[in-house]
């Protein structure tokens, strides 16, 4: 079962404002997850070039850019697939990957894993995969479905994707590709 900081006292008369906030933190942060000052782990990974596949194998999306990361579960250089959890949780998965695809006789899929290892199915996260078969060439998008996982402090999730095509690649270039990671409870 959860624990919760005590209510802090807004002092009578005053106006909330950042000083007195930066103050208490430790008190209003009650959704805090790593400790008494940090913030949840909240992260937005882009990749913002393409990266190229291997037709038919699993592999991992790298994120060379974030809009944030509070609790820097993430690295843009070492491991830049995974976002390892600071904290111990509930956390909510969001992810989009866009595809160039050369041939309409493939299929397209993506999902999230936990914890796994190479370029195998081991670890993936159940009811989080998605496959599409796209009826000819062009751009395609996936969206992850948003999924909830438990992970334990230092447990990584990574977006993982497969293209059985001839000559794939996810290309970020039109509609990006994306990894939202949120801590929503203990």
């Amino acid at each position: 079962m959860a624990t919760w900081t005590a209510a802090t006292a807004i002092p009578s008369g005053s106006l909330i404002t950042s000083a007195w906030m930066t103050n208490v933190t430790g008190a209003i942060n009650f959704l805090g997850a790593a400790s008494a000052t940090a913030g949840k782990d909240l992260a937005y990974l882009r990749r913002t070039t393409t990266q190229s596949l291997t037709a038919g194998t699993w592999a991992a999306v790298g994120f060379n850019a974030e809009d944030f990361d509070v609790a820097n579960g993430h690295d843009n250089t070492t491991n830049n697939s995974r976002y390892t959890a600071v904290a111990a949780g509930k956390y909510r998965l969001t992810g989009n990957v866009h595809f160039t695809h050369t041939t309409g006789t493939s299929a397209l899929s993506g999902a999230f894993r936990k914890n796994g290892s190479g370029s195998s199915l081991t670890g993936f996260i159940t009811g989080s995969a998605i496959v599409i078969d796209p009826p000819s060439a062009g751009r395609y998008g996936l969206v992850i479905p948003p999924t909830l996982v438990s992970l334990a402090a230092g447990d990584y999730v990574e977006l993982m994707v497969n293209n059985s095509n001839a000559s794939p690649a996810i290309d970020p270039t039109t509609y990006g590709v994306a990894f939202g990671i949120e801590w929503i409870g203990a």
